[in-house]
């Protein structure tokens, strides 16, 4: 199983705010996560990385 990433350590690796994360999944917008309870969200890192792929644009593209 995939390395499960707190919501603080996914906007640290992606360069944003947890504001800014959640504002994502209010939306439906950003990367795939496991709720947990009320309060709890996870991120699992194999997917992290696969939706940051995802986004990949060549130069010129």
């Amino acid at each position: 199983m995939s390395e499960m990433l707190t919501t603080t350590k996914t906007a640290e690796i992606l360069g944003i705010t947890t504001r800014t994360l959640h504002e994502w999944r209010a939306n439906g917008t950003g990367p795939s996560y496991v709720r947990y309870s009320a309060k709890t969200v996870k991120y699992p890192e194999n997917e992290l990385n696969e939706w940051i792929a995802a986004r990949h644009v060549k130069a010129g593209a």
